[in-house]
Formats: structure tokens, sequence, C-alpha cells
């Protein structure tokens, strides 16, 4: 065989890789979503037992979250004041950004809901491709895995918005790290994202790795546009932000007040169970101290975990010194959201999507298979696709405790597994945020030296 046939066939092998490495996880994701989408209306039994292993549960409508966004926005558009219960949403309330009701001026209704989900869902998909390439087969294997979750699958399913500001997220750091030119439209996606569901204003600690001169040009454009969204729109917002849902912390939550929350509800329920009806609920948390027991402890948790996060963080220099800006940006974006959004509140399971972003980060950092791995990365990366996976172990778990113990003892594998992953979610958090506090000391640096650069020359 000539030089001429050898490099022929080696050109077909190389577009293979490159596609394989780069796109290879959106073509698996689209696959599975399609199917999904096709048991839903075509094979609804398999679709049940596949919710079944999750915390979804079928309901008549499909893609309740966003049915719910677009059918506040129906009634918003006829003059209903949507931020109290109303007989137009069957009862319930709008609790997400008033600016995404404007939507509604666009003519997006109920009527859409099944295009729009879908359509977000196979963008979600296609999005994993900004995601930098997989190094190995078993990264491959590993992000696929993580796709496959318990929490990916719950915000599929009801198609919640998280999943479009994680689309834009991608995005906007994809742009971020194309060049100077675009790098503002990237703050500009961070900004549109904030003003839709207020958390992804984060993203914007992401200047700390450009120039002063840039970072002032972001700072005074998103000064001058909170300033004129606040002016419009501060009176719905802080509605909104109040009717911000809470849950049962054993379920599909998670946050740095569900350990305090859990406690409180187990000692105070009038049955121990892990899933108490409303009136025993009721009585659990009607209560005097339950407010001020959950906000004190929650309180002096945040407070040791942040001294553990600044006296840990130095040792993770080593860690992030192994990533590209690449791999580096992703990581920093998805552990700053998930982090900042333990700290502050309860979330949803559907928000731990986010954790995808810091995957590829981690798998570099752990340096796997190359003999000289770091193994606190290594953990992590294991932890964190283990939360992603907690809505299938806790309900194996669950089951398997009531086969082995018999009904009645199994709720006490149930709080042991609660305990336990109330723990790992607090380790996780912690190390997270003691690795954004450590780029942000590292790209700070920088700034500081390029700065002195910049004196000597003038």
């Amino acid at each position: 065989m000539d030089e001429s046939q050898t490099a022929a066939m080696l050109v077909p092998e190389a577009i293979y890789r490159r596609f394989f490495t780069r796109f290879g996880v959106s073509f698996v994701a689209m696959l599975l979503y399609s199917a999904f989408i096709v048991f839903r209306f075509y094979v609804p039994d398999l679709y049940d037992f596949f919710l079944g292993a999750t915390d979804v549960t079928r309901k008549s409508q499909l893609f309740d979250d966003l049915h719910s966004i677009l059918l506040a926005g129906a009634c918003w558009r006829h003059g209903v004041n949507v931020y109290i219960p109303n007989a137009c949403m069957g009862g319930g309330n709008y609790n997400y950004s008033p600016l995404l009701l404007r939507a509604a001026l666009l003519g997006a209704g109920p009527a859409e809901l099944d295009v729009i989900a879908i359509i977000s869902g196979l963008l979600f998909c296609l999005s994993l491709s900004i995601l930098p390439p997989v190094e190995s087969v078993v990264e491959f294997v590993l992000r696929i895995v993580a796709v496959c979750s318990g929490a990916v699958l719950l915000a599929l399913s009801t198609a919640n918005f998280d999943i479009d500001i994680f689309v834009m997220t991608l995005i906007g750091i994809a742009f971020v790290l194309a060049n100077r030119m675009f790098s503002l439209a990237g703050y500009g996606f961070f900004l549109i994202g904030a003003a839709l569901k207020f958390y992804p204003v984060i993203l914007l600690a992401c200047i700390v790795r450009e120039r002063w001169q840039r970072i002032f040009m972001v700072i005074t454009v998103s000064a001058l546009l909170v300033g004129i969204y606040w002016v419009h729109f501060s009176a719905t917002t802080v509605v909104a932000v109040t009717h911000l849902p809470k849950g049962l912390p054993f379920d599909f939550w998670f946050g740095s007040e569900d350990l305090a929350y859990g406690l409180l509800v187990l000692h105070y329920l009038p049955v121990l169970t892990m899933h108490p009806t409303l009136a025993q609920y009721d009585i659990a948390v009607a209560r005097p101290v339950t407010g001020p027991f959950i906000a004190l402890t929650t309180e002096a948790l945040i407070v040791v975990a942040l001294f553990i996060v600044i006296i840990i963080s130095p040792r993770y220099a080593k860690a992030l010194a192994r990533l590209d800006p690449q791999r580096g940006l992703f990581f920093f974006a998805g552990a700053m959201i998930v982090s900042f959004c333990f700290f502050a509140t309860q979330n949803v399971d559907y928000r731990a999507i986010f954790l995808l972003l810091a995957l590829p980060g981690l798998w570099t950092m752990g340096n796997w298979f190359k003999g000289n791995g770091d193994r606190s990365m290594q953990i992590l990366l294991v932890s964190v696709v283990l939360l992603l996976w907690e809505a299938y172990l806790r309900n194996f778990i669950g089951f398997l405790g009531g086969v082995v113990v018999g009904a009645p003892r199994a709720v006490y594998v149930e709080i042991i597994f609660f305990l336990c992953r109330e723990v790992l979610w607090w380790w996780v958090a912690i190390q997270l945020a003691a690795c954004v506090l450590c780029f942000l000391r590292q790209s700070i640096g920088l700034l500081a030296i390029r700065s002195n650069l910049f004196a000597r020359k003038q």
C-alpha cells in the first residue's frame, strides 16, 4: 500500500473521530430524546415504565412546566393578574420573570406547547456538542450516563425553562471563548438568561478573565440594563421571587436548607414516613420554631461551609492548571451556577443539569488512566454523576429496603439514604465553590499582572 492510499484511508478516520468526539454525545442524546417522545405518544406503557424509576409522574398534561408559562402568558395577555391564584390558571399563579410573560405578545400560547417543548428538547441535545470534545471512549460513555440521569429526564419531561437557560449558557460561553468581538455577545446571553430566570446573573463573574477595559464596559452596560429592568419590573419581580416553589426535601430537591428542613419535618411528623400526606406535613411545619430553626441552622452551616471553602481553595490550583481555557471556562460556569444555587435556595433537581458543564473539566483534572491521577477530582467526578442519578438510586434503594427489611422498616433505609445524600451534596457544593474561588483568585492575579505590565509599558 503506497502513501497516497494510506492517506486516503486516514482522512475518513480523522473525520469520523472528529465527529465522534464533538457530536457523538449530542447524536446519542437526540436519538434517546426522540425515542422518549415516541414512547410518550405511541407506547405510553413503556414511557410510564421509564418515568417510574424517577420522581417524574405521568400527567395528563405533557411538558407541564412549559405549559404553565404559556398559559400564564395567555392569561396575562387577556388582563388576568397571574401573580395571584386565579381561575384562568386553574387556581395556580405565575412565579417566573415578568419579562418571560412578554413572550405571549409574540403569539406563543398553550396551542404551540408540543412544538416549542420538542424544539427546546432537541436544542438541548444539540447544545451538548458545544461542550469540549471527549478525550476518550470512557469519557464519552460517562457523558452519556450523565445525560441519561434522572435530573435530565425530569427537565426534559416537564420542558422546564432551565433547559433553555442551559442552551443560552452554552452559547454564551462559546461566544466568550470565540474572540474579543463575540465575547460581548456572550455576556449578552448571560444577561438575557438573568432577566428570564434570575440565577444566571452569577455567570457575569466570567468577566474576571477579560481585560480591564472590557470589564468596565460589561459592568457599565450590565448596570444600565439591570437599572432599566428594575424600573419596569421591580414590583412584579419581587412578587415572583416570593412565590418561588418550595418542596419536601426528601424528594427531587437540593439546596443548603434541605438538611435542617428534613430533620425538623422528621422530628415533628405524627407518623415516621418519608412520604407524608398534606395533613401530616402541615402538622410537622405548623410550629413557631420551624422557620427560625431552618433559617438559623442553614445559615450556621453555610458560614462553616464558606470558611472551609476559603481554607481548601488553594489546593485546587494544580488541578485547575491542567485545564485549557475551553474546559476551564465551562467547568467554572457549571461549578459556579450549581454551588451558587445550592447555597442560595432550594432547587428542583432539574437545575442539576448544569453539572454537565463541569464534567469535561473534572475528567481532565482527574487525570484518569495516566498513572498520576488526582484522587480528589476523581472522587468529585463520581460524586457529581451519583447526584445526577440520585432519583434512580433513591427509588431503587427505597424499593430494595421494602423487599429486604419490610415496608414498615424501609423508612429507616430511606432516612439513611436522605442523610447520605445531603452530606454528599454539601461536600460537592463545598468542593465546587472552592474550585470557583481558586479560579477567581488565579484570574484576578493574571489581571493584576497584565495591569502592571501595561503600566510599565506606559
